[in-house]
């Protein structure tokens, strides 16, 4: 990922805004003899350390000159977590609670951090359709004032 975001500063500059939005979404309830440590470290590694990683990466002074936004894909499974998707809830309440820590950081630095946690079936008719979601994105990028909206 790293090499990837150094070729695309090279090649476009840098941008105003980054979005994470990665998730193994898989449910695990049906593994034999529970989770493993390795895929609760191999998820964790994917789900938010990719995105510290990511946030480290880009925040940098000239994204801050451009008052560049770093949004993140969040999860209900933050708030509302689930045995059937064991790794994935904790991971996206580690990734929530690493943003909003990260958020005054982020912003005495002039760059907005925010998430957009998303608790229902992304979907068209949903009350977290794309259109919907693609709403509160913009609606974060423009305001840079909350760290979190939540989708219902």
């Amino acid at each position: 990922m790293a090499k990837t975001l150094n070729e695309a500063v090279a090649e476009y500059g840098t941008p105003d805004v980054f979005a994470y939005n990665v998730g193994v979404t898989i449910p695990d309830s049906m593994q034999d003899n529970g989770i493993s440590a390795s895929v609760l470290r191999d998820r964790y590694q994917v789900d938010v350390v990719g995105a510290y990683n990511c946030i480290q990466q880009i925040a940098t002074e000239d994204f801050a000159k451009k008052n560049g936004s770093i949004l993140v894909t969040g999860g209900g499974l933050a708030m509302y977590p689930s045995a059937d998707y064991l790794p994935l809830s904790m991971d996206k309440a580690a990734l929530r609670a690493m943003v909003q820590a990260l958020h005054p950081v982020m912003q005495e630095k002039g760059i907005f951090l925010g998430t957009l946690t998303v608790c229902n079936v992304i979907a068209e008719g949903s009350t977290c359709a794309p259109d919907i979601l693609a709403k509160k994105y913009w609606q974060q990028y423009k305001e840079r004032k909350d760290w979190e909206i939540v989708c219902q």
